[in-house]
């Protein structure tokens, strides 16, 4: 986008390790942590004082006030401080400069208060900072436990809720109006991961910024972008109700509004299709009743109200009958796009371009003839999902803004 002098801004995490690291030992391929901060980061400028903070946890409800109207009480929730560290993305010659921010999530750092504490309270302090750190530690931690996918539910929602926290605060001090908000910015959604996106930006408009909720909802659907790298439906993200619930008790609220509203639409238009409810709810019955656990679905198809939704990678739409019922496919026909693809696979092209890439290389660096790995010795790992700023993985979220910026973004 800098390079088309296009202004967009991406959100991610800085990640203190990234994907693993190979080396041959013993003539075996062994993996290690791949220390992304090790010697630390020359190009990236930590804005302290762009700080904000993320919610988790907590009991949340709606209480009616003296003049009827509700108000949202959070309270016993828990704070963690998303700090910013901007990485300028340099245009070609073009005076574009673009930012990367990533977050990082980090704890007050003042133990002054150490000598009139408990062991207790201490030992909570000591847990809570070890809780902070971990969020932003890992890229992609297993989620094959419970714990496991837990903490990516926290990643996600810690950098969506960082990042449009920080769009809106951005465009508030540029001194515009609000409900302006879909015509001066676009929050792209970049796959399944910051999905929860909507929900916390409706949650900023509603709660802090006291817009009620079909114009929230107005524009809410004018900013929001999606594209989506697969459909395959063992590639979305699920959530277990129990976890998503007491994680993020307010999005859920909104999630949970969102799906009745929704689910509303479609029995209008499929009168007495209970079937095509359930297969659309974003909210689903996990192993029916007795109390069984549900999940929430990470949409695809449900998260539906995006100004760009459904743009599938080119590969994909020839698997959408084997995957979709026709039923489906007739109730979300209205709200796709045309499938565009979001990337060039260079693979591709390999088998007519190798020539010309041998030769090019010997010419820079001389010929060569590739050898068997030594035993130590680092095998590098080429990754679609690495961008040029030292390996960090592309932003899932970013905003785009109407008037061109070669700032860095407040």
């Amino acid at each position: 986008m800098a390079s088309l002098a296009l202004p967009g801004h991406g959100c991610s995490i800085r990640y203190q390790y990234g994907l693993f690291e190979q080396k041959i030992i013993k003539g075996n391929q062994v993996e290690i942590p791949d220390n992304w901060l090790a010697n630390g980061f020359e190009w990236e400028y930590r804005k302290a004082d762009k700080a904000v903070n993320v919610k988790f946890n907590g009991n949340a409800y709606m209480k009616e006030e003296e003049d009827g109207s509700l108000s949202l009480v959070h309270e016993d929730y828990m704070t963690v401080m998303a700090v910013p560290y901007d990485v300028p993305i340099v245009g070609f010659r073009n005076n574009t400069v673009n930012t990367l921010r990533l977050w990082n999530a980090e704890v007050n750092r003042d133990f002054s208060d150490y000598g009139t504490m408990t062991h207790e309270q201490i030992q909570a302090k000591n847990e809570y900072r070890n809780f902070v750190e971990s969020i932003t530690e890992y890229l992609y931690p297993d989620d094959s436990s419970y714990e496991g996918r837990r903490l990516r539910l926290i990643q996600e929602y810690f950098f969506v809720s960082a990042g449009v926290q920080s769009i809106v605060r951005h465009y508030i001090l540029a001194g515009m109006h609000l409900r302006e908000f879909a015509d001066k910015i676009a929050i792209h959604i970049n796959d399944t991961h910051p999905a929860v996106a909507v929900a916390e930006l409706m949650r900023i408009l509603v709660d802090e910024q006291g817009f009620g909720w079909d114009e929230a909802w107005k524009i809410t659907c004018k900013t929001m972008a999606y594209t989506n790298h697969t459909i395959l439906p063992e590639a979305l993200e699920k959530w277990p109700v129990d976890m998503f619930r007491s994680l993020l008790p307010r999005i859920y609220m909104i999630v949970e509004e969102i799906n009745r509203r929704h689910l509303e639409e479609v029995r209008k238009r499929f009168p007495n299709d209970e079937q095509m409810v359930r297969e659309l709810s974003i909210i689903e019955d996990g192993q029916g009743a007795h109390g069984a656990p549900r999940d929430r679905r990470q949409p695809q198809r449900q998260r539906r109200r995006g100004d760009s939704y459904g743009h599938p990678e080119a590969r994909h739409p020839a698997f959408l009958p084997q995957i979709l019922s026709k039923e489906v496919q007739q109730q979300d026909e209205r709200h796709h796009a045309p499938s565009l693809a979001h990337r060039l696979e260079p693979r591709a092209y390999e088998p007519h371009r190798r020539d010309d890439r041998r030769r090019l290389a010997e010419e820079a660096v001389g010929a060569f003839a590739p050898q068997r790995p030594c035993d130590g010795q680092i095998v590098p790992r080429p990754s679609l999902r690495r961008s040029s700023a030292r390996g960090r993985a592309t932003s899932p979220i970013s905003s785009t803004r109407t008037a061109a910026s070669s700032s860095i973004p407040t």
